[in-house]
């Protein structure tokens, strides 16, 4: 993962305005980050190993990082234990899989195709 749980902890309670960070957050939706996190990852990579992207590639992805928390956040808040905190027209901005099936990765700047070897 290019991102740690940490870091996902961090944009959860941010995304919450929550005063006093990370901390204040309910022990079941802290609890449940580190799965939502590792599934967000795995899904990305996933499918775009499937589109012939090799890992080196993705994890050299230029948005990988806004990629996995925006995932990671979607997985958290339609989780049991995190419903009910956004609607859904809202949450539905974080799920960015539809994305992941066309776009073509930037790569220090330059738009890469899969490797096609």
């Amino acid at each position: 993962m290019i991102l740690d749980d940490s870091d996902i902890l961090q944009a959860v309670s941010d995304s919450q305005r929550l005063a006093g960070g990370p901390a204040v957050l309910p022990p079941s939706l802290q609890n449940t980050i580190p799965h939502c996190h590792r599934r967000a990852f795995n899904d990305i990579v996933g499918l775009l190993i499937s589109r012939k992207y090799t890992l080196a590639q993705i994890e050299e992805w230029d948005d990988m990082v806004s990629y996995e928390r925006d995932l990671s956040l979607y997985y958290v808040f339609t989780s049991p234990q995190g419903q009910g905190r956004y609607d859904k027209e809202s949450m539905a901005s974080w799920d960015i899989r539809p994305q992941l099936k066309t776009l073509t990765l930037v790569i220090a700047g330059v738009f890469t195709s899969p490797n096609t070897a």
